[in-house]
């Protein structure tokens, strides 16, 4: 997995074989209540079938921040979800990809952007 940041949104790119996909998040600040979380689905070909669904990926991505929260004890609110619609499924991977995006920020927030080896 990949990980870029350009000081806003917090992304990570997976490519494994014939899957792909990327997750954008953006992150509440820690003194702003957030109500809704808005989410952008992206079509970069009009040609290319739509694979996956916003609410399906929001509930994953929400559930992969909620899950790294847990285990670190932070507070990171949602603000922004940003993916692609032509994305390979399952939909699923979007829980690993928000998690893993949290964990990084957590553990190197000055140094974000890189590639992650698999474990």
């Amino acid at each position: 997995m990949k990980f870029h940041s350009d000081g806003l949104t917090y992304k990570a790119v997976s490519i494994t074989g014939p899957t792909h996909n990327f997750l954008g998040v953006e992150f509440a600040p820690s003194d702003v209540i957030t109500k809704s979380i808005l989410v952008e689905p992206v079509q970069l070909n009009p040609m290319e079938p739509a694979k996956l669904v916003a609410d399906e990926v929001k509930h994953w991505t929400e559930k992969g921040v909620r899950e790294a929260n847990e285990e670190m004890g932070t507070d990171y609110r949602l603000s922004r979800i940003t993916f692609v619609v032509s994305d390979s499924p399952p939909v699923e991977v979007y829980r690993e990809m928000a998690k893993r995006i949290a964990l990084r920020l957590h553990a190197r927030p000055l140094a974000f952007n890189g590639i992650e080896e698999p474990a």
